[in-house]
This record gives C-alpha cells, sequence and structure tokens, in this order.
C-alpha cells in the first residue's frame, strides 16, 4: 500500500495582513501532481486544514475544488481528513454525505463508537490492505467525556479530570 500523508495546511492564513491564497493554491497544485504521480493508495490529511475555525469562502474553494480535482484525476485511492484544534468539526463535516461517494471520510469529532474512526483502504483486489485511525483533535472536555462514558477514571490522569 502506498500512502501520502500530510498536515497543517492552514488555508485562509495570512502572514503580516498579506494573503497568502497563492502560496496554498501554489501547494494544492504541487500535492495534485504528486498524487497523479504516484497514485497511492491513501491520502491522510490529519489537521489544521484551515487557519481559523470560520475559514473564508476563498479557503474553502481551494479545499473542495482540491478535493474536486482528486476526485476527477482518480490519483487516489481514497482520502482520509481529521480534524484540528483549527478546524470547525461542524464545518468540515457539512459536506460528509457529498465526499463520502467521492471517497473521501472525514472524521471531525470524537465517535460514540471507537469502530467509527477507523478507515479501511482495500487494494485492487478488494482485500484489506490499512486501516486507519483516524482520531480528531480532542479538546479536554471531551477526553473527560471519554473517560466518564468508559466508567474507568483511572486511566485518565487526574490534572485532566
Amino acid at each position: 500500500m502506498k500512502i501520502i500523508h500530510t498536515s497543517d495546511w492552514h488555508l485562509g492564513a495570512k502572514l503580516h495582513d498579506q494573503d497568502r491564497g497563492n502560496d496554498h493554491s501554489a501547494f494544492l497544485g504541487f500535492l495534485l501532481k504528486v498524487l497523479e504521480n504516484e497514485r497511492p493508495d491513501a491520502l491522510i490529511i490529519s489537521g489544521d486544514i484551515f487557519d481559523t475555525r470560520q475559514p473564508t469562502p476563498a479557503a474553502q474553494t481551494l479545499y473542495y475544488d482540491f478535493i474536486a480535482d482528486v476526485a476527477a484525476a482518480q490519483s487516489c485511492g481514497r482520502i482520509v481528513v481529521t480534524a484540528g484544534n483549527h478546524d470547525s468539526p461542524s464545518m468540515l463535516s457539512a459536506a460528509d454525505n457529498v465526499l463520502k461517494r467521492l471517497k473521501v471520510d472525514v472524521i471531525s469529532r470524537v465517535q460514540p463508537n471507537p469502530e467509527d474512526e477507523l478507515c479501511v483502504v482495500r487494494d485492487g483486489a478488494g482485500k484489506v490492505g490499512l486501516v486507519i485511525a483516524a482520531v480528531p483533535f480532542m479538546n479536554d472536555g471531551e477526553l473527560v467525556n471519554i473517560a466518564r462514558n468508559a466508567g474507568d477514571k483511572s486511566e485518565v490522569p487526574s490534572e485532566r479530570l
């Protein structure tokens, strides 16, 4: 299995009040070419896709155009996206139904059933080739809730409760 892993795109970020849209566009163009040349089974995007929880329409357009370009080129078997601390879980998951049709899994929130965070990538023969534990960023409140729901607080350091 061939995997390409990336993170921390921070689409929409500015540097000293200078728009970095051209930089972000150039990076995504570069990544698209890498995918077309390498033809990986999976592209993993591990958080901080956007620089803020309320990305600009321009930043969202870059993201969705990139996903659409990858799907159109069929240059990647599957895309797995997890939310980072800069990302809005609800914004990232808003297009889940459409993205699933493009073979994109978005894990933006901690799932009640941990198995729902597993993404299976199959080879050309349909055999399981890779299982990705796609765990998004978890804030302190989510960690406490997980510990409480598990009923065993001994596994969570006391300073986190």
